[in-house]
């Protein structure tokens, strides 16, 4: 049987448009995120921990719109089943699909009333994951709560990301899409990429979700690094590049600094670092802290002290959490017993 999951931290983006919300879950212990756009979503904490007690871990997330409730469940996908047998498995409505995606519906009448719940369900499979999003609401002669219509573009908005700093909306919506067609290929995830990489092989964004995806494919560490110094040429040649790309850009200069980090490359690393680090200043974006932070330590390995100091308190600035960790940091060791870094170390 499949494995469950921790329960999915909820992040609502700022709306696309007025009345409907990009809502995100991110798979703990993970990067990955699944999105939808809900009209008018209001997170409920009380349902989700209703939930969590009934069903433990396999409740990721609930909430309401417009009258109707929406509650999102997961699995690990250990038997590689597709939607339509991962749907076989879970449910017994009727049958019918949205795109690749196997739902149902299912009516119950409420006795002695001239109600009834009407249930829709969607059974999603993607990066390895299979999901239950499960939206009910009240049918009454004077209308329904949710129709098969509103559910179906629900469905039809789902994406799935791998984000590793950030929130998917920080990409460019082509790294999403991107992104969400290999993801729900998966295992065969390289082929829609690969298919969209050959008909533009210089798409900056097919490039840095082809390095992207190779790292959460665990992908060998050079096809990594060949794949993200594609997209960091890419990146240079764009000539007024948007805000969503310079995001892009800046975790492409991070995992080049870090695929030489690993290979013990320190020196070869300082240069991605500092230009994933200058890209993060100008955007004055809080979640990339990490970035200083890496760039703090391989300046504090080269010996450069004051810049290692500069940037390590600007990580910090940005991201208490940090503080801790340089405490216990091995890479900063050429920095203990300096005065100002005793001071950063020290909360005030």
């Amino acid at each position: 049987m499949l494995t469950a999951l921790a329960l999915l931290v909820v992040q609502a983006a700022p709306a696309p448009a007025a009345d409907v919300r990009d809502v995100q879950v991110r798979i703990p212990k993970t990067f990955l995120h699944l999105s939808f756009d809900i009209a008018a979503f209001e997170h409920d904490p009380r349902l989700e921990t209703r939930l969590s007690a009934q069903f433990g871990e396999r409740a990721l997330t609930a909430g309401s719109f417009h009258g109707a409730n929406i509650t999102v469940f997961a699995e690990k996908n250990e038997q590689a089943l597709d939607s339509k047998r991962w749907r076989d498995a879970m449910s017994h409505g009727e049958p019918f699909e949205v795109g690749a995606t196997a739902c149902t519906t299912l009516v119950q009448a409420i006795p002695g009333d001239q109600l009834s719940m009407v249930h829709f369900n969607a059974y999603p499979v993607a990066a390895g994951y299979a999901f239950d999003v499960h939206v009910s609401g009240m049918r009454s002669a004077e209308g329904e709560a949710i129709t098969r219509a509103e559910f179906e573009g629900i469905v039809r908005s789902v994406r799935v990301q791998f984000v590793r700093r950030g929130f998917p909306e920080d990409l460019p919506d082509e790294v999403r899409a991107a992104m969400t067609r290999s993801l729900c290929a998966w295992p065969k995830w390289r082929e829609p990429l690969d298919v969209a990489l050959r008909a533009n092989k210089d798409d900056v964004h097919l490039a840095f979700s082809l390095g992207e995806l190779l790292r959460f494919a665990e992908a060998p560490k050079a096809e990594i690094a060949a794949a993200h110094a594609r997209a960091g040429e890419l990146f240079r040649a764009l000539e007024a590049p948007t805000r969503p790309q310079n995001v892009a850009w800046i975790l492409c200069e991070e995992s080049r600094g870090l695929a030489y980090l690993t290979d013990g490359k320190v020196q070869d690393a300082l240069p991605h670092f500092r230009r994933a680090r200058d890209l993060a200043q100008a955007l004055g974006h809080e979640a990339f802290a990490g970035v200083s932070y890496n760039l703090a330590c391989t300046c504090a390995r080269l010996g450069r002290k004051d810049e290692a100091l500069t940037v390590l308190a600007d990580a910090i600035a940005k991201d208490e959490r940090y503080r801790e960790t340089a405490a216990k940091d091995s890479d900063l060791a050429s920095l203990v017993g300096d005065a100002r870094f005793e001071a950063l170390l020290r909360k005030e």
